[in-house]
């Protein structure tokens, strides 16, 4: 039976990958941009997020704010976004109230940057 990472396949669970194939624990994040924000309709910025997605080569992705953070967490992922040259990494940041939210580095107390993103792209019709 194929040994799964534990992380990944709890993150994402369409992921399954052979122990074998996983990179050494010194190792870093798999690099992600993010180029898209879908917001929901919520009073607080730091929930506004819904999720967020971009693409790397072919592969377009997308993952829920949920999803986001703990791939952080857990050293899964680094997000970043580009804004006039800098590429700024996407950190967890922590409201009032206790709950995390996803900001740039260059955000204080709310994901102004990634709220300005656009939107994402609309689901293919069939």
């Amino acid at each position: 039976m194929e040994q799964i990472d534990s992380n990944r396949a709890r993150i994402f669970p369409g992921i399954r990958q052979r122990k074998e194939n996983l990179r050494p624990a010194a190792s870093t994040a798999i690099v992600l941009e993010v180029t898209w924000v879908d917001q929901a309709d919520h009073p607080d910025p730091g929930q506004r997020i819904g999720q967020v997605g971009g693409h790397s080569g072919k592969l377009k992705w997308q993952h829920t704010q949920a999803q986001a953070i703990e791939a952080i967490e857990q050293d899964v992922f680094a997000y970043y976004v580009k804004k006039d040259d800098q590429i700024l990494k996407l950190e967890v940041g922590l409201a009032p109230n206790g709950c995390k939210y996803l900001k740039t580095e260059a955000d204080a107390d709310a994901p102004q940057l990634l709220l300005s993103l656009p939107k994402g792209p609309k689901p293919a019709r069939f």
